[in-house]
């Protein structure tokens, strides 16, 4: 591994980057020993939990990055939550339109909440959160802090709403136009197959915010277990039957 970080980062010195293309060679160098990240056209991938060496991290700080369109962070624990931080804090020269962050199993978003928020400034088009818990006050941090993209997603997220919340204030002037609640309904996750009223509380919630004027369309992603016409009869009900609703209901 250290042979493979020292030519990579030697190749930098020696290599004009002028295009992608050339960028992707010093990547691939890395890539073929590692593992640990890959470059797919634009999108930047990481496996967080993988890394073990301080080393590498420092070693991809140096190289001049493009801009991407998405960089994708998966398995981030508890333990490597200090390893995105090194990575995404202002001194990290990555940036992107989209950012996408998946905890490597369930987890509260409590130990993230806060660096999930001080990024946000940096993410223009997308965000996406996978695999975490999170309560109210904790989910309305977040619709505050990404109000501004396009498209927000929450991909197997818990969400510990005990009451129809109050969603005004977060999502005042939102921009937001698309919705992901892939893998949401499930038994493990919110169980709304059994127990409606639960998502039924969310729609109304956000139905009584400036969303109602900016959402055009609420994805769930592959294999929603609830049923299409359960899902657009709630969404009509508050105010969102002019919604496009998406997503794998065929089966």
């Amino acid at each position: 591994m250290a042979s493979s970080l020292s030519s990579a980062w030697t190749l930098v010195h020696q290599t004009e980057i002028q295009t992608n293309e050339a960028l992707e060679k010093i990547y691939y160098q890395i890539v073929t020993e590692s593992n640990k990240f890959y470059i797919w056209g634009k999108e930047l991938s990481l496996w967080i939990d993988d890394i073990k060496d301080q080393s590498f991290l420092k070693t991809m700080r140096k190289i001049p990055y493009p801009h991407f369109e998405e960089i994708n962070l998966q398995n981030v624990s508890h333990r490597s939550i200090k390893k995105v931080k090194f990575l995404l804090e202002e001194r990290m020269r990555i940036n992107a339109d989209s950012l996408v962050f998946v905890a490597k199993n369930i987890s509260r978003v409590t130990a993230y909440l806060s660096l999930i928020i001080k990024v946000s400034y940096k993410i223009s088009h997308r965000m996406c959160l996978g695999e975490l818990i999170m309560n109210e006050l904790q989910l309305k941090r977040i619709l505050f802090a990404y109000k501004h993209v396009k498209v927000l997603e929450f991909s197997g997220c818990i969400f510990s709403l005990p009451k129809v919340p109050d969603f005004t204030k977060c999502l005042e002037g939102t921009s937001i136009k698309e919705i992901c609640l892939a893998y949401c309904e499930r038994r493990d996750w919110n169980d709304w197959i059994n127990e409606p009223q639960k998502f039924e509380n969310l729609i109304k919630g956000l139905s009584n915010s400036d969303l109602k004027d900016s959402l055009q369309e609420i994805d769930f992603g592959y294999f929603c277990e609830l049923k299409l016409d359960f899902l657009k009869e709630v969404l009509s009900k508050h105010g969102f039957g002019h919604v496009e609703v998406s997503g794998d209901f065929d089966h």
